[in-house]
Order: structure tokens, then sequence, then C-alpha cells
């Protein structure tokens, strides 16, 4: 099955009960062209609220990791803060780097919230044995569903112990937002075959690039091109050093 095949099924499946809605999406008119790299287009500072984009620890007792937990949103690079992301997806993923972990951190749990803190998703998972990308997906079930113009608060917790006993943990937390898939985004998600995360990344919608293009790379992990682009999504949002990344699981409901 050629990968234009494959891609128009994945959109397909990535678009299902996206509500067309005559929004904004703060989008570009232009087509990028193809062979144009677009993870150049910058992520910017969309204002508050911000989160932590690598790992903080909630008390003293957790241990110094070589390398931080990730939450791969766009941010800034100085501070990592992370800005608040776009998304046109009910039910998006929320993308977290895991690095390598001493013994006995084997838990997470990710938590989503609405604005006011009340939780409304939270999900404990156990940590995959080496290193990489990992993804929760939204289950998909209407009172889990993000409404349009609401901002929502998410965490990546990994606890250093056993979750009930010690509940000392480092987190990376962000924003995200759904908006409109508009009448424009259509037109220029049709035409532009197989590499829709090129639009979504023209239109600052990251969480939606990221998921489309992991997975294609699911489907075709030795895409040298596919590969490529991942690398160059992430040093798009100063991510260098997690470029080659690999995709390890994606964890759905």
């Amino acid at each position: 099955m050629s990968i234009n095949k494959l891609s128009s099924r994945i959109l397909s499946a990535l678009l299902i009960g996206i509500v067309n809605y005559p929004i904004l999406v703060q989008a570009s008119q232009t087509i990028i062209p193809k062979n144009q790299l677009i993870a150049e287009v910058p992520f910017p500072n969309n204002g508050a609220p911000k989160g932590r984009r690598r790992g903080g620890t909630s008390r003293n007792r957790c241990p110094d990791l070589k390398m931080p937990i990730t939450a791969l949103v766009p941010g800034e690079k100085d501070n990592d803060s992370s800005n608040l992301g776009f998304v046109v997806a009910e039910y998006p993923q929320f993308w977290v780097y895991i690095p390598s972990l001493p013994q006995g951190l084997q838990n997470g749990e990710f938590v989503l919230q609405d604005e006011q803190g009340n939780d409304l998703w939270r999900k404990l998972i156990p940590l995959p044995g080496k290193p990489g990308a990992i993804a929760l997906q939204l289950p998909q079930n209407l009172k889990y569903a993000l409404q349009l113009k609401k901002k929502y608060h998410w965490y990546f917790k990994v606890y250093c112990g056993e979750p009930r006993n010690q509940p000392e943990y480092i987190y990376v937390d962000a924003w995200v937002e759904r908006i409109a898939l508009t009448p424009d985004l259509q037109r220029q998600l049709s035409r532009s075959k197989s590499q829709e995360y090129n639009v979504y990344i023209a239109n600052q919608l990251w969480y939606d690039a990221l998921a489309y293009l992991a997975r294609l790379r699911q489907i075709n992990p030795r895409d040298s091109t596919l590969a490529l682009y991942w690398t160059k999504l992430l040093n798009g949002l100063d991510l260098e050093e997690l470029a080659n990344t690999p995709i390890v699981q994606i964890y759905e409901n």
C-alpha cells in the first residue's frame, strides 16, 4: 500500500468526531511546498498560561536524572517553560520523552484538568523499560472530549517509588486549547495529500502534527524521510537533544 493511501486513511481516522465550526484557526493562507521541511516554522509564545516543559520534582527525595523527563510541546528553551499549544482533535495524544530511569522509577501517571483545576481524566501506567517518546491517547468517550475554545492543563508524573506509599514524583506540565477545524484548514489538508503534518505545523497545531507524523512513522518505521521530518520537527521546538528519539509506546484505551 502506498504512503499516500496510508496517509489518507490516517487523516480520516484523526478527523473522526472533529466538528466543523465557523470560528478561526489563525492560519496561514499559503500551503507550504512539499519539499520544505516545515519544522523550521517557529512555534511562538502564545501567552499565559504556562507550564514546565522539563521535569521538576514535587519534593527533594527523587533522584537526579542524566536526561530530564520532557514534555514534547512548544516552549521556552532558556527557562524550560511550556507554552499553550493548539489542537483540532477532540481526543488528542499527549507526548512525553522518558529517559533512562534508575531502578524504582516504574510508574507514571497522566492527569488532565480543566482550567479550574478539576480532574477530568487520570491514568496510571507502567513505564517502558527503555528511553524514548511515549504518548497518552485521550479515551474516545464524550465525557473526555475537549471542548472548543477551552484551555486544559495536563501533567505527566513519574513516581519515585510506589505511588500509594511514596507520593514524591518528577513531573512536567503543559496547556492545550482545542480550536475549530475551519473550511479553510480543511481545504489546505485536502490539497496537501501525504504531507498533512506540514499544514498542521503551518497553522501551529503542534499536537495534531506530532500525532500524525508519529502514526506515519509507526506504519513506516524504516522510512528515512519520515525519520528526517521527525528530527526536524523536534529541532523546530529547540529540543535538539531529543531529535533522534525513538517512539517507544502509545498508550491507547
